[in-house]
This record gives structure tokens, C-alpha cells and sequence, in this order.
């Protein structure tokens, strides 16, 4: 009995694990970038097509995955006027960019350089600003 209730336990941790790992780690389908909405469009990001379907690792775009339990946060979660930004080993630095156009930069170097690097993907202002 005491070898039922022992394995009973162990199966129930395990598929308690196993849910909170998968629900943890589950990209959204889609979400739209819209900081710029007064000056281009918002930017429809396919986020479960990079991740799940194309293999991006969630480190490449998540690039401090800062949180305590190492969940992806939004970029707004760290950069954002005024916060530090956790940059690993317990060291904290002022937020290097929390205005548009540093923003604006980094998306275009790490989405137009990805997509370029790799040969596929968005590279021109239209195509991914699309007004509706």
C-alpha cells in the first residue's frame, strides 16, 4: 500500500510539473506591436509561427529572460522609462532605451537582420507595416 500511495504522489508531482512547464513556456498565436501607431502602422508579430514553427529559441528575441522563473517577458516589461533593467548575475544598469526610436531601432535590426541573415521574412517597410 505504502508503494501505491508513494507512486500516486510521484505521478501527481510529475503531471503537475509537466502542465505548469507546458503552460509556462506556450507562446501567444499573435500579438501586434503598435508603439508607433502615430507615425506607421502597428506591426502584426506571428509569434507562435517564429517560436513554435520556425524553432526561434525564446532567448534569441527574450535576450535577458529576466524573470524569476525565467518565463519570456514583453519587451515593455523591461524597457520603459525610468527602470533598471536586470542584466544577469544579480547586476542591475539604468534602462539603455525606453524611447521610440530606440525601440523602432532595435526591432528593425533584430527582426530585418534576422529575416535578412536567414534569407526569408519581411525585409521592406510595407510588408510589415500593412495598413488595413
Amino acid at each position: 500500500m505504502r508503494k501505491f500511495i508513494i507512486s500516486l504522489l510521484v505521478a501527481a508531482f510529475l503531471v503537475t510539473t509537466m502542465s505548469y512547464v507546458a503552460s509556462a513556456v506556450e507562446p501567444k498565436e499573435a500579438f501586434t506591436i503598435d508603439f508607433m501607431q502615430n507615425k506607421k502602422p502597428g506591426v502584426v508579430f506571428p509569434h507562435k509561427k517564429h517560436s513554435a514553427e520556425n524553432g526561434v529559441e525564446c532567448k534569441t528575441c527574450h535576450h535577458t529572460m529576466a524573470s524569476k522563473d525565467d518565463t519570456p517577458q514583453a519587451c515593455k516589461e523591461c524597457h520603459k522609462k525610468g527602470a533598471d533593467t536586470d542584466i544577469g548575475d544579480g547586476k542591475v544598469a539604468p534602462n539603455p532605451c525606453f524611447n521610440e526610436k530606440c525601440t523602432k531601432n532595435i526591432f528593425h535590426e533584430r527582426c530585418r537582420g534576422c529575416h535578412k541573415e536567414n534569407g526569408k521574412g519581411p525585409t521592406k517597410c510595407k510588408q510589415c507595416h500593412v495598413k488595413e
